[in-house]
């Protein structure tokens, strides 16, 4: 048995705590250990089990042996020509797509004999285009990431591929996957506690409550608003369409007291896109949500038609960003009773399309079905008692910091 076996702790958790330890020359001690704990949730006892363990730290890893044929292929011209391109320089290290497209160089590198893919001809990346081992298992046709790569790669080799009709992208679907990526309930209890602004609790709690898009949340005014009905008309610029947005009756007051505390006429927040995603990103790294690696990526984007290369920050843990609050919204509300066509209602978005690409929305009768039980606590239930105190907690502590600027509420006052 290891000694990772008896302390019950994974490799990659051990790799995980030995990142906020650090070793003091002078003192011949191991510092850091408490803050440690803390970013890991590995309690202190334990980590100082690990360190009696290693006392020189994690043992480093057994070197893996290449095999004959990637060492080949790795002095290939195509695998020098992909790395140069898709190398960050920053960090020195190929990008996600970078080495997808490198893998599919080595495929067809084994395919054709051990051949330089930048070697091949036409009917050469036609056959490989056809092959059934690069085809998607539902279609029986090549998958969209394989026909991406095959056309970057003869670009590589010199030839066009939008000049054959045989060789588009075109038609063909990318495979959605579903995103487990949701804030939890503890973790919305963190996130609160991170946000820095009033105005930024207020927009995360009506987005989250909402389900819509940051485009749609960020519009909210106050003549939209119907009190006593308890709904918000809300446009989603991004498909045309208004939507009667319900709340509960918490939240409304929660809103009500925002926009009276603060003298508000129309819109709710007054700031754009780029503002209000650095807000959010800030609360979820004090919440210890994510955090940046340090490391970028480089991603390919279109824009206007044309693609354009970015370099992108890598993050660890669940980012922040905008869209988080309304994926949080339709994994939570299904666990407090929401079926599929009620996801749908609130957010305004195609059944179909939370289906493919949501985790968990509208499976709790279903669930129940299965499990024999339904068992959950009501959405109104949920808001009112778990949330709403913490959400009212935190606008208590920030509306004392927020200050005026152009006539407008805005905290700048930090918290910690």
């Amino acid at each position: 048995m290891s000694s990772s076996d008896k302390l019950r702790l994974k490799p990659s958790e051990l790799e995980k705590l030995f990142e906020y330890l650090r070793y003091d020359e002078t003192s011949k001690k191991w510092k850091g250990k408490t803050e440690a704990a803390r970013k890991t949730g590995i309690s202190r006892p334990t980590v100082d089990k690990v360190l009696e363990m290693y006392p020189r730290g994690m043992p480093q890893k057994p070197k893996k042996t290449i095999p004959q044929f990637v060492d080949k292929y790795e002095k290939s011209e195509a695998h020098k020509k992909i790395v140069a391109s898709y190398t960050d320089r920053a960090t020195g290290k190929v990008s996600t797509h970078g080495v997808r497209i490198d893998t599919m160089g080595l495929e067809l590198y084994l395919m054709f004999g051990h051949t330089d893919p930048l070697t091949l001809d036409l009917k050469d990346f036609l056959k490989a285009w056809n092959d059934p081992m690069f085809a998607d298992r539902k279609t029986g046709t090549i998958a969209f990431d394989k026909a991406s790569s095959i056309r970057v790669i003869m670009t590589f080799a010199g030839i066009d591929p939008k000049r054959y009709k045989e060789l588009t992208t075109k038609g063909i679907k990318r495979e959605p996957q579903k995103k487990a990526w949701y804030l939890e309930e503890h973790e919305v209890l963190k996130f609160i506690y991170g946000i820095n602004e009033v105005d930024t609790l207020v927009f995360s709690r009506v987005g989250f409550e909402a389900g819509g898009r940051f485009s749609s949340t960020v519009l909210t005014t106050t003549d939209k608003i119907a009190f006593e009905l308890g709904m918000i008309e809300m446009k989603e610029p991004k498909v045309s369409k208004i939507e009667e947005r319900y709340f509960c009756e918490a939240t409304m007051n929660f809103i009500r007291q925002y926009i009276r505390d603060f003298g508000i006429i129309g819109k709710l927040f007054r700031w754009d896109y780029a503002e209000g995603e650095k807000r959010l990103l800030a609360a979820g790294q004090r919440a210890g949500l994510f955090r940046y690696t340090g490391e970028y990526d480089i991603q390919e984007i279109r824009v206007k038609g044309k693609v354009e290369k970015r370099r992108i920050a890598v993050t660890e843990g669940k980012k922040t960003s905008s869209h988080l609050m309304k994926h949080t919204f339709v994994s939570l509300s299904s666990l407090h009773g929401f079926g599929l066509d009620d996801v749908s209602e609130q957010t305004g978005t195609d059944p179909s399309t939370l289906k493919k690409f949501y985790l968990g929305v509208g499976k709790k009768k279903l669930k129940g079905l299965i499990q024999g039980k339904i068992d959950y606590v009501p959405w109104n239930e949920w808001i009112t008692k778990t949330l709403d105190p913490h959400w009212r907690t935190r606008y208590g502590q920030l509306k004392p910091l927020a200050q005026k600027v152009d006539g407008f509420a805005s905290a700048t006052g930090a918290m910690a």
